[in-house]
């Protein structure tokens, strides 16, 4: 078997411990291949884990008599009929499905992984240079905006809600406010993909540190604002390797 009893239960094939032990008993006598009484199961179910006495596995084994997937042979013990190997062939089909679609799964967050960090590489060197036009072009009303997006993502850290939006529309404020309309609409393209991509995973460590992030994005806010285009080219630079840095250090953890 190659499930672990906790294992199974994940797949979602099993409701209840009864309808567990009833796979791994039919399992049990598929693989034996003769009677096998219950003091044998009993030994049996213990190497997957399952303490169980002989009086509940007697009773386990009459229940599976009367759906007709075991038959007794006798006083030899119990074995598999052949609705009951129609059975098991069914229960382990779904199985393998369930192992195949989380496979999948697996392979396919790998690749949103990666794409993920492939995108920031690209963010990275478009953002840096919208940060040093926004530093040079941005006007004093632009400017507010600008604070009015830091103030956001800040506030949304502090009351604990899922930053990703808000700290998006800092980085796409400072596109637009660098008055390059082609990074902006590269910009633009890139934040589209990434929020689908996002979209994919439960959790990302990106949204654990916040309250870090929001005060990167004060500093590169403040040096935009005092017109030192190279310093928040530098800071911006920084900020979205330590974006895909932290995204790389989840893949080695996830796998």
């Amino acid at each position: 078997m190659e499930l672990q009893v906790k294992d199974l239960y994940k797949t979602g094939v099993f409701k209840t411990e009864t309808s567990v032990q009833n796979y791994i008993v039919m399992e049990i006598l598929n693989e034996k291949g003769e009677p096998v009484g219950a003091w044998q199961l009993q030994e049996d179910l213990l190497k997957h884990g399952i303490k169980s006495s002989t009086a509940s596995i007697g009773r386990l084994l009459r229940n599976l008599d009367y759906k007709g997937y075991t038959t007794r042979m006798s006083n030899k013990g119990r074995v598999l009929t052949d609705k009951g190997f129609a059975k098991l062939q069914g229960l382990e089909e779904r199985i393998r499905q369930v192992k195949q679609r989380d496979n999948f799964q697996n392979s396919l967050q790998v690749n949103k992984y990666e794409e993920l960090t492939d995108l920031l590489l690209a963010r990275k060197a478009i953002e840096t240079e919208t940060a040093r036009q926004a530093a040079i072009k941005a006007t004093p009303s632009e400017l507010e905006l600008l604070k009015k997006a830091v103030h956001a993502h800040k506030n949304c850290v502090d009351n604990n809600q899922d930053p990703t939006v808000t700290a998006l529309d800092f980085h796409a404020v400072v596109a637009e406010i660098s008055h390059n309309k082609f990074l902006k609409t590269l910009l633009d393209m890139l934040i589209y993909e990434e929020k689908k991509i996002e979209a994919v995973f439960e959790s990302l460590v990106t949204r654990e540190r916040g309250h870090a992030y929001a005060l990167e994005h004060q500093n590169i806010a403040n040096m935009i604002i005092n017109q030192e285009p190279d310093k928040a080219a530098e800071l911006m630079s920084k900020h979205i390797q330590t974006l895909h840095d932290a995204i790389c250090e989840q893949i080695d953890e996830d796998f």
